[in-house]
């Protein structure tokens, strides 16, 4: 794997005969390879720099949940991210949670089920959803 080079900025000192470049380029270089630095180093998220989104809803088994999207490319997967009950409980699950998905005529990530939960009205659960396109 590649490694991110030691030095994140031009210093003007090493290049005294280009001091005229300093405002107009310098700094622009450098803070474009500082950015670049640290977002390479452990801080992509995927709501700033993918294109994604970040869905979120309340799951009482009632079915489809249409969510917005907001993307101009519709979405490719649809990834569980996090799962919690409403009311703090443990989440005790028996087999594997996956969402069974569609995006619809109306532009919206439409979920038709929750694969795996048994949500009800007093079995609820915030579901947290990565949907990225491709």
């Amino acid at each position: 794997m590649a490694q991110l080079p030691s030095f994140k900025r031009i210093i003007s000192d090493q290049l005294q005969k280009y001091q005229y470049l300093q405002e107009p380029v310098f700094a622009v270089v450098n803070s474009f390879m500082e950015n670049v630095t640290r977002a390479l180093n452990g801080k992509l998220t995927f709501s700033e720099n993918m294109d994604s989104q970040i869905l979120t809803f309340t799951d009482t088994g009632v079915y489809p949940v249409k969510l917005a999207w907001t993307r101009d490319t519709k979405p490719k997967a649809v990834w569980l991210g996090a799962i919690s009950r409403v009311d703090g409980a443990d989440v005790s699950l028996s087999t594997a949670v996956t969402p069974i998905w569609k995006f619809n005529q109306s532009g919206q990530v439409e979920i038709i089920k929750m694969a795996g939960l048994s949500a009800s009205s007093t079995n609820r659960y915030d579901i947290t959803l990565i949907a990225i396109t491709g």
